[in-house]
């Protein structure tokens, strides 16, 4: 799942740079406290983790968590029909709170962007794509954050009864070289992605990736037992004494 936070952490920059005309300490300092935020969000999942699966089954927890992160990238697909357009050096800026129409009356216009990096939307979409409200964005943030928490906690653990007495080392060492060269792709794609055809497109690819995770999960659910269930449903016939 790392690599899947590090979608988060690739895309949310530029985001703030095009759609809130931060400038380059703005945003090293706002993404900064979104991730501290969001670690206290991970930290406290972690310790709710532990008595949830008291009472609830890790797979059907693990099925939630990753439902839970894929509507987060949903919910911050910019409302289309809106009148609110990311603010560009020759459009002033709208009110990144709520819609408030057309009305630009007393809007501020973008300036100086070669000085701080607050040049608003300078991509070829721009004019096309409406605009992330901050709320939607911060709201979409903390699901990210709770869903991610929940799968990263479980999907080791999980992994790890599913193997049983086969060489733990070796396969969680392929896990993480496949959880590495997602973190390897997954900027890469929400890079070009975002620059290519914006935060729609970008944010609706990253919950397609996620449907066929969940999907996959639902699929492989009778699969995903511990070891120990596995053998013991079947049939005595199959063991053979020890000789």
């Amino acid at each position: 799942m790392s690599e899947k936070r590090n979608l988060i952490n690739g895309i949310l920059p530029p985001l703030g740079m095009a759609m809130y005309s931060w400038t380059r300490a703005e945003c090293t300092l706002y993404v900064g406290i979104i991730f501290s935020v969001g670690s206290c969000i991970c930290i406290g999942v972690a310790v709710a983790v532990g008595p949830l699966t008291k009472r609830f089954e890790e797979r059907k927890l693990l099925i939630m968590g990753n439902a839970v992160f894929m509507m987060s990238f949903l919910a911050c697909i910019p409302i289309p029909g809106t009148s609110d357009y990311p603010p560009t050096p020759e459009s002033p800026s709208p009110s990144i709170w709520s819609s408030n129409g057309t009305n630009y009356t007393n809007a501020s216009y973008v300036t100086d962007c070669e000085d701080d990096g607050a040049c608003g939307c300078t991509y070829d979409w721009c004019e096309s794509t409406n605009l992330v409200y901050l709320p939607q964005l911060l709201a979409s943030l903390v699901f990210a954050f709770l869903g991610y928490a929940v799968v990263n906690v479980l999907i080791i653990p999980i992994y790890s009864k599913l193997l049983g007495p086969k060489p733990q080392g070796l396969f969680m060492g392929i896990l993480s070289a496949v959880a590495s060269f997602g973190m390897l792709i997954g900027p890469i794609h929400s890079g070009y992605f975002f620059n290519a055809f914006g935060p729609t497109w970008t944010f609706l690819t990253i919950s397609a990736m996620l449907f066929v995770t969940l999907i996959t999960i639902i699929l492989a659910y009778d699969r995903l037992k511990p070891y120990i269930q596995n053998t013991q449903a079947l049939p005595l016939e199959k063991y053979e004494p020890m000789k």
